[in-house]
């Protein structure tokens, strides 16, 4: 399988079959590039963001289990 099979496919809306009802989500190609770009960010934003808020916590907790185990001996 090559790099671009799997990927997001270009895949033309039919015009023809759109009526008000359609949901949005039937609307879009999700092939095009304004949104698989911005699929890719969004990604990336919360994957930054996940990763940051983890590695915050882990950070915290390891410093708060200092601070108690020298407050302990005094």
């Amino acid at each position: 399988m090559s790099r671009q099979e799997r990927s997001l496919r270009d895949a033309p809306v039919d015009k023809s079959m759109i009526t008000e009802e359609t949901p949005w989500y039937r609307k879009i190609n999700l092939g095009e590039n304004k949104y698989r770009n911005t699929l890719g960010s969004v990604a990336i934003i919360i994957g930054t963001g996940s990763l940051a808020m983890v590695w915050m916590y882990t950070l915290k907790s390891v410093r708060y289990l200092i601070l108690h185990k020298e407050n302990i001996g005094h």
